[in-house]
C-alpha cells in the first residue's frame, strides 16, 4: 500500500507566506518574492569533484541562477548569497560560477529576442558517462549536428529496485 499524501494549509503571517521554495510578500503596492529554504534544507548538490558529466554539474549551477534571475526582484537578487555558499560547499570555483553566470545572463537576453525564431528539429543520441573520455566521442557526434545527452550508469531507481523488501 502506498503512503497517503497529507495536505496542509499555511496561513499568511505579516503579509508573508511560504509557497514551494519561495517566500511571497505582499505590500499595498506590489508582490515580492524571495527564495525560501526550510530550516532542515541541506546545500547538497552534485559535487564538482564527482564522476558526473560536466553538463550535469553545469545544470545544477544554472538551476540556482535561473531561479534567482527569473523570480527575484533586483533588491532580493543582491541579498541572495546562499547560492554562492551552496556552490562553494560543493567545491565549485569562482571562475566556473562566474563563467556560467555570464553565459546564463547572455542566453536569457538572447531568448527575449529569439522567442519567435524557427528551429529545425534536432536528432538526439544518448551516451552513458563513464569518464572524461566520453567527451572525445560525443564531440564527433556534435560535429554531425546531433544533440548529445549524457546519462550516468547508476541512478536512484536502480538503487531502490535492488531492495526487494518493499
Amino acid at each position: 500500500m502506498s503512503p497517503k499524501l497529507k495536505l496542509t494549509s499555511e496561513l499568511e503571517e505579516n503579509n508573508k507566506i511560504n509557497f514551494l521554495d519561495f517566500t511571497i510578500t505582499k505590500s499595498h503596492k506590489s508582490v515580492e518574492t524571495a527564495i525560501y529554504r526550510k530550516p532542515t534544507a541541506t546545500d547538497c548538490i552534485i559535487p564538482h569533484d564527482s564522476c558526473h558529466p560536466t553538463q550535469h554539474e553545469i545544470s545544477e549551477i544554472r538551476c540556482l541562477l535561473n531561479r534567482m534571475l527569473d523570480y527575484l526582484i533586483p533588491n532580493n537578487k543582491k541579498k541572495e548569497k546562499v547560492n554562492q555558499t551552496i556552490l562553494h560547499n560543493n567545491h565549485y570555483h569562482n571562475n566556473i560560477i562566474n563563467t556560467i553566470q555570464q553565459k546564463t545572463k547572455k542566453q536569457c537576453q538572447k531568448m527575449n529576442y529569439d522567442v519567435h525564431s524557427h528551429k529545425e528539429k534536432k536528432k538526439w543520441v544518448t551516451f552513458t558517462f563513464v569518464g572524461k573520455e566520453v567527451y572525445h566521442i560525443t564531440k564527433l557526434f556534435r560535429k554531425q549536428i546531433l544533440g548529445v545527452a549524457l546519462k550516468i550508469k547508476i541512478n536512484l531507481s536502480k538503487i531502490l529496485n535492488r531492495n526487494t523488501d518493499k
